[in-house]
């Protein structure tokens, strides 16, 4: 955790402070009659695969479609619902050129005689109502991958997507500021993961995160390394997903929680080897996370569980398009 000491030129109470620095959740601030122009680089095994390669000459013309989030999900403020356009989106995508003939040669005798093969991590959605009595709760995720490297659940308040004032897409926790998630645990298959229930507690007296989280940098973990660079610290993993707008100055940003609940199912951390998840579509046994937690305020919560899997990719020598994940 970084932390820099005030050494403003007043002597004033603010003096010599320790002054704690953490990443807020507030994004950039767009003012009445702005224009901004944002580059937001695409997350998909498809583009981005594990070994860094470009698509290969001869493919099918690809179509991306991009679905935007409503404005009290994608956006943040005080009271009034913003209005505004997105026009002339543009796709930025390096080109390479091969000038050797040889290769290029080469190249497309592969393709005509067995197609091309490659892989990249993309994840699967599941969201499951988790409601606010007291208890041990079910919920069910039922992924069917072939590699499931990880799951990684989100917890947020069930309303938050329908106030413009809430975190929307920056605010999940293992609190909503009543009640609290005190252990979990997957079961895969009729196998629990990890092999002992993960205990939760957020308060000050008892503090105990420390294992939550490194599932989370686990699951997280790019393809080949061990952990993820985590950029929370304890302050973010304890808050409650309740944290509110209140203006750009407010500490609501860095306050807002930033607590997961996931586990690693990586059997490997090999970065040129495959298959190295769990095969989640061997039976059709049902996979359920379980949580234990105390009563939760009114209205409930939602748990957004993403299955992190190895998508497969394949070229046909025609340069058909094929996906198995």
């Amino acid at each position: 955790m970084l932390e820099i000491e005030n050494q403003a030129a007043d002597a004033g109470a603010d003096d010599g402070k320790i002054v704690k620095v953490r990443n807020g959740s507030l994004g950039e601030g767009i003012a009445a009659g702005n224009s901004k122009v944002f580059c937001i680089q695409l997350e998909s095994g498809l583009l981005k695969n594990h070994h860094n390669r470009a698509l290969p000459d001869g493919l099918v013309e690809l179509d991306i479609v991009l679905r935007l989030a409503g404005v009290h999900q994608a956006l943040v403020g005080a009271t009034a619902d913003p209005t505004y356009t997105i026009s002339n989106p543009n796709l930025y995508c390096p080109v390479y050129q091969i000038e050797n003939g040889d290769v290029m040669q080469s190249f497309r005798q592969v393709v005509a005689s067995e197609g091309l093969m490659w892989s990249g991590d993309t994840c699967k959605t599941y969201i499951n109502s988790v409601s606010n009595s007291a208890g041990t709760k079910n919920l069910q995720i039922n992924d069917r991958s072939l590699s499931c490297k990880g799951f990684v659940s989100a917890m947020r308040d069930a309303g938050v997507n329908s106030a413009i004032a809430q975190y929307a897409n920056g605010a999940y926790g293992f609190t909503d500021g009543t009640g609290k998630i005190t252990s979990y645990k997957y079961i895969i298959g009729s196998t629990q993961y990890p092999q002992s229930d993960v205990q939760i507690e957020t308060a000050t007296d008892g503090l105990n995160v420390g294992r939550v989280h490194e599932e989370t940098l686990k699951a997280l973990a790019k393809h080949g390394e061990k952990y993820a660079e985590g950029t929370v610290d304890r302050h973010q993993l304890k808050g409650t997903v309740l944290e509110a707008y209140a203006s750009a100055t407010d500490t609501g940003s860095t306050d807002a929680p930033k607590g997961l609940v996931s586990v690693d199912l990586k059997k490997f951390n090999d970065d040129g080897l495959r298959m190295i998840g769990l095969n989640t579509a061997a039976n059709s046994s049902p996979n359920t996370l379980e949580i234990v937690h105390t009563a939760f305020a009114a209205g409930g919560c939602e748990m957004t569980t993403f299955a992190i899997v190895e998508a497969f990719f394949t070229m046909s020598p025609t340069g058909t398009l094929v996906s198995v994940m």
